[in-house]
């Protein structure tokens, strides 16, 4: 066995998760601007159908992969001295990690949680879901701690999606916002139409749909 003391291993441990994590933030800064422009090109129909999804779902595995790199870093900071390894000083205390995104679901039906929920939750989401509309105001209303992101149903009772989104954009702008489509709400233009930051099809995954609030969020400097 080699005499080399073994802090080099935790060396290149670190810098294993260094580099994991430069070439993940290049691949989500990409992968978003390409959401962007494909999104922009499916709304004029000039894209075959999937295209914007398979897009999301790549945006989706870096956001995954960012989770999985931020995990191995705390687990690499947490190891033991191993030995025969040389003292080391201690080491400065890692910075906190920001607070946990927030998401607003208003309009599931009592006790059936939003299929997207577990998606949003896997990358490390706060999830909080309402059947009424209004109940979902109230909540977004007294939260001390801001929503990030509202998805919301048309359909939605006591005060429907499209009021709801008006409402939030009136108190928080910058608030990212989708609509269910269904219900009078066709397609992403009509959502938009309606005040929403797009529309979201019923059957789009849990990651895609995250996909698609984080690319909005880094669009808007959130």
């Amino acid at each position: 066995m080699s005499d080399q003391p073994n802090e080099d291993v935790r060396d290149r441990l670190k810098k294993c998760t260094h580099d994991l994590n430069n070439v993940l933030g290049q691949v989500l800064g990409f992968s978003s601007l390409l959401v962007r422009d494909i999104g922009d090109a499916n709304a004029t129909g000039r894209l075959p159908p999937g295209v914007l999804d398979y897009a999301q779902e790549l945006l989706a595995a870096g956001l995954r992969g960012e989770v999985i790199a931020r995990q191995l870093t705390q687990i690499v900071r947490q190891l033991p001295a191993l030995p025969g390894s040389a003292p080391q000083a201690p080491a400065a205390a890692a910075a906190p990690e920001g607070p946990a995104r927030r998401l607003l679901i208003a309009g599931v039906g009592d006790g059936v949680a939003d299929p997207r929920a577990t998606g949003f939750v896997e990358l490390g989401w706060q999830v909080e879901s309402h059947r009424s509309g209004a109940d979902a105001l109230r909540r977004f209303r007294s939260s001390t701690k801001p929503f990030d992101a509202v998805i919301a149903y048309p359909s939605a009772p006591e005060i429907p999606g499209t009021d709801l989104i008006a409402a939030i954009k009136a108190l928080k702008p910058k608030t990212v916002c989708l609509l269910v489509l269904g219900d009078g709400i066709a397609d992403e233009a009509a959502a938009k139409l309606a005040g929403a930051d797009g529309g979201i099809a019923g059957q789009t995954s849990g990651p895609s749909a995250a996909a698609m609030v984080e690319t909005l969020l880094r669009q808007k400097g959130a």
